[in-house]
């Protein structure tokens, strides 16, 4: 038993400590104190990328165990096992429902005999997928776990990711992509072996996450704005851990916090966007929709949230300054005339206080307003040379009190009334109105995955552990850096296990595999001739 070694032998103590850093895009990772359980991958120049997991057998000693093995996770979380119950392993067996003509009743079979080439077992993501769900029939052990649930389901995605990962690096010998000219150059070198021609270890398009898979999704809104035009808005909802929804299912789980349960968070926001996406697309709420892009976000310590584009008809999108401040609102809701819309602003729709005597605020970075509140007074909304729209804020006198502090129009975050009433949580809308903007949301929009610097540090001598060397260069190798650093917050697992869509477009965009002369881009295994190979493709 783990505590046995730690009688009688001394246990070194570790924490991570994140450190502060700033993005690619240059926009600074804020470090703030959360109630969030993360994983956090490094990943080894000297290793393989499977756990290293050993087990001290009483009898036949040292073992190690992989994440396929069906003790992995019950050895690691005795506390919801404490049977010893069998977890997952490739052969159980997928049951699909078969419907029989002669009478209306559904009959699960493990193999359909007439369907050939179908799956015979379920993958290690259907599995965790129905250990999520809460059942009236089974116990709520797992769920009632707390932090502890959390990390057992962080530790389940990121073995489900890192076998996804071990399959295609294990299979990179067998498909090989490369462009059509360099496989000539290498045949006038006399290079005539298909292993050394193509990158290393490829990450390829189909794995969600990827550079190759978010690049042909930006080229996609590309195309669409240059058939429909810029984008007329771009909202932004992030969840509201108070709605009803929520709370109603929380009281059949006693104890159980909100941040304990981002399960539940993550079903009633899916539920949320797609609400959302009907109104926009079929309700016509902002006028006739044309085009609608959304994309799912899961930033450190926050809540999911989606930002969304909004393509509407010509006659619909607002040209003048009377008709944007008919669809969106910069100024705080008089309290006498409209209490409700008051009430959900003062809730949601704020900014915090920042400005000189407000130095320790997240927003500020060496004195300055990164987020560029508080805003100016304008008595009127208007373009700047820009084309850029500057939003009405007058000086109503009505405040809103936020910690001892009076804040008014000045910190408000432009909205939709009627939206931001109906869904009571925060919802951004912009206009846009320039085109000079497209790249920055696009990009804004698709820029990957979230990662993070991190400093190991022994608690009990208090020095920083020793700086690993550096890797030895070697070939390109796509999947080591997706996972080097790679940041998984507890919000984003339940989200890519239930497989909901983490983005979506409309209209949809057929790609022409249109190339330059010699640029066509071939895949080859790795025995074919390479003689072979260009013929094929000429």
């Amino acid at each position: 038993m783990a505590r046995e070694r730690v009688r009688k032998n001394a246990v070194d103590e570790f924490k991570l400590v994140l450190i502060s850093s700033s993005s690619a895009s240059g926009r600074p990772n804020h470090i703030a104190p959360s109630n969030e359980v993360v994983g956090f991958i490094i990943t080894s120049p000297y290793a393989k990328g499977c756990r290293d997991t050993v087990i001290d057998s009483r009898v036949d000693g040292l073992q190690r165990i992989f994440e396929t093995d069906p003790r992995f996770m019950q050895l690691q979380y005795p506390l919801f096992f404490p049977h010893g119950n069998i977890g997952y392993y490739r052969e159980i067996p997928l049951n699909r429902p078969v419907k029989h003509s002669k009478r209306d009743v559904e009959v699960t079979e493990s193999e359909d005999p007439d369907e050939k080439g179908a799956r015979k077992y379920i993958t290690m993501r259907e599995f965790y997928n129905y250990k999520l769900m809460i059942r009236l029939s089974e116990g709520l052990t797992p769920h009632l776990g707390g932090r502890l649930w959390k990390q057992y389901i962080v530790d389940a995605f990121t073995v489900i990711e890192q076998y996804r990962l071990d399959w295609i690096r294990d299979h990179q010998t067998t498909i090989r992509s490369d462009l059509y000219h360099n496989i000539r150059d290498a045949m006038q070198k006399r290079d005539r072996n298909p292993s050394n021609i193509g990158k290393a270890i490829i990450l390829p398009a189909s794995f969600t996450g990827s550079t190759r898979y978010m690049t042909p999704y930006f080229k996609d809104s590309i195309a669409i704005c240059r058939t429909l035009g810029h984008p007329s808005l771009f909202l932004t909802m992030t969840t509201n851990t108070k709605w009803p929804e929520i709370q109603r299912i929380l009281k059949h789980m006693p104890g159980v916090d909100v941040a304990d349960a981002p399960d539940v968070v993550a079903r009633i926001f899916k539920m949320k966007v797609d609400q959302l996406m009907d109104m926009i697309k079929k309700k016509n709420c902002f006028g006739r929709c044309i085009g609608v892009m959304h994309v799912i976000e899961f930033q450190k310590r926050g809540l999911p949230h989606t930002h969304i584009l909004i393509w509407l008809h010509h006659d619909d999108r607002p040209k003048t300054t009377e008709q944007i401040d008919k669809m969106v609102s910069a100024e705080i809701s008089d309290p006498e005339i409209d209490p409700v819309g008051y009430n959900v602003m003062s809730n949601y729709m704020i900014h915090r206080s920042c400005g000189p005597d407000y130095t320790k605020s997240l927003c500020m970075v060496k004195g300055n307003f990164i987020k560029h509140f508080p805003k100016r007074y304008n008595s009127h909304t208007f373009f700047n040379e820009c084309g850029f729209p500057i939003y009405k804020r007058r000086r109503t006198g009505i405040t809103i009190n936020k910690k001892g502090v009076n804040l008014d129009n000045r910190f408000v975050v432009p909205f939709n009334r009627d939206l931001l009433v109906h869904f009571q949580c925060h919802m951004n809308l912009e206009i846009c109105n320039n085109s000079r903007s497209l790249k920055y949301l696009f990009k804004y929009c698709l820029k990957g995955h979230d990662t993070a610097i991190m400093c190991l540090r022994k608690t009990r001598i208090g020095t920083s552990a020793t700086i690993p060397k550096k890797a030895p260069k070697g070939p390109i190798d796509e999947v080591k850096h997706y996972l080097n650093g790679r940041y998984v917050c507890a919000s984003e697992v339940f989200w890519r296990i239930f497989a909901f869509d983490i983005h979506s477009r409309w209209p949809s965009v057929e790609r022409l595999p249109i190339h330059l002369t010699g640029k066509k881009h071939v895949s080859f295994k790795a025995g074919d001739v390479l003689e072979d190979v260009c013929d094929k493709e000429i």
